[in-house]
C-alpha cells in the first residue's frame, strides 16, 4: 500500500522528486482500466525485479481510474 501511495504522489507532482526518474508513461491510448498506465522495463535479474519501480507497476496498471486520477481527491 505504501508503494502505491508513493507512486501516486510521484505521478501527480506531490513530491519534489521527478517521476521520470522512475516511470515511463505508456503511449498506448487503447488501454483498459486507468488512463495513466506505466511501461515496465525489461528485468535482467532478481535484484531488478525487487526495485520500487518494477514492484509497483503491475499493481498500478490494474487500478481503476478513480484511484489514479487526481481529480477525485481534490478538496
Amino acid at each position: 500500500m505504501a508503494d502505491l501511495t508513493t507512486c501516486y504522489k510521484l505521478l501527480n507532482g506531490l513530491t519534489d522528486i521527478d517521476s521520470t526518474n522512475f516511470f515511463v508513461a505508456s503511449i498506448n491510448t487503447l488501454t483498459t482500466g486507468n488512463s495513466c498506465k506505466l511501461n515496465k522495463n525489461h528485468i535482467l535479474n532478481i535484484r531488478d525485479a525487487n526495485m520500487f519501480q518494477n514492484r509497483v507497476i503491475n499493481f498500478w496498471n490494474k487500478l481503476p481510474e478513480c484511484c489514479v486520477s487526481r481529480q477525485y481527491f481534490e478538496f
